[in-house]
Protein backbone atom coordinates (compact mmCIF):
# COMPACT_ATOMS: atom_id res chain seq x y z
CA UNK A 1 0.00 0.00 0.00
CA UNK A 2 1.05 3.42 -0.78
CA UNK A 3 1.29 6.55 0.99
CA UNK A 4 -1.23 8.98 -0.01
CA UNK A 5 1.12 11.18 -2.53
CA UNK A 6 1.76 8.25 -3.77
CA UNK A 7 -2.09 7.63 -5.17
CA UNK A 8 -3.65 10.41 -4.90
CA UNK A 9 -4.23 10.78 -8.48
CA UNK A 10 -5.80 7.75 -9.25
CA UNK A 11 -8.78 7.52 -11.37
CA UNK A 12 -9.24 3.29 -10.90
CA UNK A 13 -9.38 1.77 -7.64
CA UNK A 14 -6.11 -0.80 -7.11
CA UNK A 15 -6.87 -4.33 -5.97
CA UNK A 16 -4.06 -6.03 -3.62
CA UNK A 17 -2.47 -8.88 -5.90
CA UNK A 18 -1.05 -11.96 -4.29
CA UNK A 19 -0.97 -13.96 -7.57
CA UNK A 20 0.72 -12.47 -9.98
CA UNK A 21 4.35 -11.10 -10.90
CA UNK A 22 6.16 -9.05 -13.27
CA UNK A 23 8.96 -8.61 -15.64
CA UNK A 24 9.77 -5.18 -17.07
CA UNK A 25 12.71 -3.93 -18.68
CA UNK A 26 13.67 -0.40 -19.82
CA UNK A 27 12.59 0.18 -23.03
CA UNK A 28 15.34 1.90 -25.63
CA UNK A 29 14.30 3.69 -28.56
CA UNK A 30 15.63 0.82 -31.04
CA UNK A 31 16.05 -2.05 -28.20
CA UNK A 32 14.82 -3.25 -24.82
CA UNK A 33 17.40 -2.12 -22.50
CA UNK A 34 18.34 -3.36 -18.67
CA UNK A 35 15.81 -5.88 -16.84
CA UNK A 36 14.70 -3.99 -13.88
CA UNK A 37 12.03 -6.36 -12.75
CA UNK A 38 12.62 -10.17 -12.85
CA UNK A 39 9.67 -11.96 -11.80
CA UNK A 40 9.03 -9.62 -9.44
CA UNK A 41 5.80 -9.93 -6.91
CA UNK A 42 2.92 -7.14 -7.86
CA UNK A 43 1.75 -5.70 -4.93
CA UNK A 44 -1.83 -4.04 -6.71
CA UNK A 45 -3.10 -3.85 -9.83
CA UNK A 46 -5.84 -1.93 -11.78
CA UNK A 47 -6.82 -1.13 -14.99
CA UNK A 48 -4.76 2.35 -14.64
CA UNK A 49 -1.71 0.86 -13.41
CA UNK A 50 0.32 -1.21 -10.31
CA UNK A 51 3.10 -1.16 -8.05
CA UNK A 52 5.56 -3.97 -7.78
CA UNK A 53 8.38 -4.94 -5.26
CA UNK A 54 11.64 -4.88 -6.49
CA UNK A 55 15.33 -5.29 -5.29
CA UNK A 56 15.94 -2.77 -2.34
CA UNK A 57 18.95 -1.42 -4.46
CA UNK A 58 16.71 -1.04 -7.64
CA UNK A 59 17.37 2.71 -9.15
CA UNK A 60 14.70 3.79 -11.89
CA UNK A 61 13.17 7.23 -12.18
CA UNK A 62 9.97 8.90 -12.54
CA UNK A 63 9.24 8.96 -16.24
CA UNK A 64 10.90 6.02 -17.58
CA UNK A 65 9.02 3.81 -19.66
CA UNK A 66 8.89 0.02 -19.45
CA UNK A 67 8.43 -3.14 -21.41
CA UNK A 68 6.32 -5.25 -18.67
CA UNK A 69 5.12 -8.44 -18.93
CA UNK A 70 2.11 -9.22 -16.66
CA UNK A 71 1.99 -12.76 -15.18
CA UNK A 72 -0.99 -14.93 -13.33
CA UNK A 73 -1.30 -18.70 -12.67
CA UNK A 74 -3.84 -20.35 -15.55
CA UNK A 75 -3.57 -17.02 -17.31
CA UNK A 76 -1.47 -16.33 -20.86
CA UNK A 77 1.01 -13.24 -20.00
CA UNK A 78 0.04 -9.31 -20.72
CA UNK A 79 2.33 -7.49 -22.17
CA UNK A 80 1.88 -3.98 -22.18
CA UNK A 81 4.46 -0.31 -22.11
CA UNK A 82 4.06 1.57 -18.83
CA UNK A 83 5.71 4.74 -16.90
CA UNK A 84 6.93 5.11 -13.58
CA UNK A 85 4.77 7.55 -11.68
CA UNK A 86 6.85 7.35 -8.15
CA UNK A 87 9.06 5.19 -6.63
CA UNK A 88 9.98 4.66 -2.49
CA UNK A 89 10.96 2.85 -0.34
CA UNK A 90 8.67 0.22 1.69
CA UNK A 91 7.61 0.72 5.20
CA UNK A 92 8.52 -1.61 7.87
CA UNK A 93 4.50 -2.21 8.67
CA UNK A 94 4.42 -2.73 5.04
CA UNK A 95 6.81 -5.44 4.66
CA UNK A 96 5.43 -6.69 8.05
CA UNK A 97 2.14 -7.44 6.65
CA UNK A 98 3.13 -8.89 3.51
CA UNK A 99 4.87 -11.51 6.10
CA UNK A 100 7.99 -10.62 5.84
CA UNK A 101 10.37 -9.30 9.33
CA UNK A 102 10.05 -5.32 9.83
CA UNK A 103 13.76 -4.94 8.62
CA UNK A 104 13.70 -7.04 5.03
CA UNK A 105 12.00 -3.91 3.42
CA UNK A 106 12.05 -3.70 -0.42
CA UNK A 107 11.88 -0.99 -3.25
CA UNK A 108 8.12 0.19 -4.25
CA UNK A 109 7.46 1.17 -7.69
CA UNK A 110 4.40 2.43 -8.97
CA UNK A 111 3.73 2.44 -12.79
CA UNK A 112 0.87 4.13 -14.77
CA UNK A 113 -0.13 1.91 -18.14
CA UNK A 114 0.74 3.57 -21.42
CA UNK A 115 -2.21 3.41 -23.84
CA UNK A 116 -3.54 -0.07 -23.57
CA UNK A 117 -5.43 -1.94 -26.67
CA UNK A 118 -8.62 -3.38 -25.93
CA UNK A 119 -7.13 -6.92 -26.00
CA UNK A 120 -4.91 -5.52 -23.31
CA UNK A 121 -7.26 -3.38 -20.98
CA UNK A 122 -9.46 -6.85 -21.45
CA UNK A 123 -6.80 -9.32 -20.13
CA UNK A 124 -5.86 -7.24 -17.28
CA UNK A 125 -9.29 -6.77 -16.55
CA UNK A 126 -9.61 -10.12 -16.22
CA UNK A 127 -6.38 -10.56 -13.96
CA UNK A 128 -8.02 -8.12 -11.47
CA UNK A 129 -10.94 -10.40 -11.55
CA UNK A 130 -8.86 -13.18 -10.19
CA UNK A 131 -6.89 -11.44 -7.92
CA UNK A 132 -10.07 -9.80 -6.13
CA UNK A 133 -11.49 -13.77 -5.15
CA UNK A 134 -14.59 -14.37 -3.19
CA UNK A 135 -16.73 -12.03 -2.64
CA UNK A 136 -18.04 -11.37 1.11
CA UNK A 137 -22.20 -10.22 1.42
CA UNK A 138 -23.18 -8.41 4.69
CA UNK A 139 -26.79 -9.14 5.07
CA UNK A 140 -26.97 -10.16 1.79
CA UNK A 141 -25.44 -7.65 0.10
CA UNK A 142 -22.03 -7.17 -1.73
CA UNK A 143 -19.56 -5.70 0.96
CA UNK A 144 -16.07 -6.62 -0.16
CA UNK A 145 -13.60 -9.67 -1.45
CA UNK A 146 -11.20 -12.02 0.13
CA UNK A 147 -9.24 -13.87 -1.65
CA UNK A 148 -6.43 -16.63 -0.34
CA UNK A 149 -2.56 -15.96 -0.72
CA UNK A 150 -0.33 -19.14 -1.40
CA UNK A 151 0.61 -20.27 2.08
CA UNK A 152 3.28 -19.38 4.59
CA UNK A 153 4.89 -22.15 6.53
CA UNK A 154 2.19 -23.79 6.22
CA UNK A 155 -0.61 -21.68 7.32
CA UNK A 156 -3.18 -20.18 5.19
CA UNK A 157 -3.16 -16.79 4.37
CA UNK A 158 -5.92 -14.36 3.13
CA UNK A 159 -6.40 -10.56 1.87
CA UNK A 160 -9.37 -8.57 2.35
CA UNK A 161 -10.83 -6.01 0.24
CA UNK A 162 -13.69 -3.62 0.61
CA UNK A 163 -16.46 -2.70 -1.94
CA UNK A 164 -13.99 -0.18 -3.44
CA UNK A 165 -11.14 -2.72 -3.89
CA UNK A 166 -9.18 -1.61 -1.79
CA UNK A 167 -6.86 -3.41 0.39
CA UNK A 168 -8.16 -3.49 4.04
CA UNK A 169 -6.03 -6.07 5.30
CA UNK A 170 -4.73 -9.36 5.74
CA UNK A 171 -5.87 -12.86 7.50
CA UNK A 172 -3.55 -15.26 8.61
CA UNK A 173 -4.15 -18.68 10.82
CA UNK A 174 -2.85 -18.47 13.97
CA UNK A 175 -2.66 -21.79 15.97
CA UNK A 176 -5.87 -22.48 16.74
CA UNK A 177 -7.58 -18.58 16.10
CA UNK A 178 -7.39 -16.27 13.04
CA UNK A 179 -5.55 -13.17 13.30
CA UNK A 180 -6.48 -10.32 11.42
CA UNK A 181 -3.52 -7.41 10.10
CA UNK A 182 -3.86 -4.13 9.31
CA UNK A 183 -1.65 -1.09 8.74
CA UNK A 184 -3.35 2.81 10.50
CA UNK A 185 -1.05 5.90 11.15
CA UNK A 186 1.70 3.41 9.71
CA UNK A 187 1.43 1.03 12.43
CA UNK A 188 0.23 -2.74 12.51
CA UNK A 189 -2.65 -3.41 14.18
CA UNK A 190 -3.75 -6.61 14.77
CA UNK A 191 -7.00 -9.12 16.14
CA UNK A 192 -7.43 -12.65 16.72
CA UNK A 193 -10.75 -14.43 17.01
CA UNK A 194 -11.50 -18.16 16.68
CA UNK A 195 -14.27 -17.51 13.71
CA UNK A 196 -12.97 -16.62 10.56
CA UNK A 197 -16.17 -13.96 9.72
CA UNK A 198 -15.57 -11.89 12.81
CA UNK A 199 -11.95 -10.71 11.64
CA UNK A 200 -13.05 -10.07 8.54
CA UNK A 201 -15.59 -8.18 10.43
CA UNK A 202 -12.98 -6.38 12.26
CA UNK A 203 -11.23 -5.91 8.91
CA UNK A 204 -14.29 -4.33 6.71
CA UNK A 205 -15.82 -3.20 9.63
CA UNK A 206 -19.63 -3.74 9.26
CA UNK A 207 -22.35 -3.94 11.83
CA UNK A 208 -24.21 -6.37 9.65
CA UNK A 209 -25.97 -8.96 11.37
CA UNK A 210 -24.78 -11.87 8.67
CA UNK A 211 -21.77 -12.15 6.51
CA UNK A 212 -21.12 -14.70 3.82
CA UNK A 213 -18.39 -15.48 1.03
CA UNK A 214 -19.88 -16.33 -1.98
CA UNK A 215 -18.83 -18.80 -2.91
CA UNK A 216 -18.16 -20.46 0.24
CA UNK A 217 -14.64 -20.94 1.40
CA UNK A 218 -13.35 -24.18 2.92
CA UNK A 219 -11.50 -23.24 6.56
CA UNK A 220 -10.71 -26.46 7.71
Amino acid sequence: MGSDSDFSSRSHPRVRAHKSSVHARRRRLLFSGPEVAAGDVILDISRGGFAFLGDPKLQVENGEILEVTLEHPGMEPIRARGEVRWVRNETPAEAELRGALPERTRRMVGVTFVTPDEKTSTAIGRLIEAELGNRIHADGRPHGFVAEAPPSDGSRRFRVHGADHDLVGRINRDENRWRGMRIREDALEDFHHEQFLEVVRWLLPTDAATLELDPPIDLT
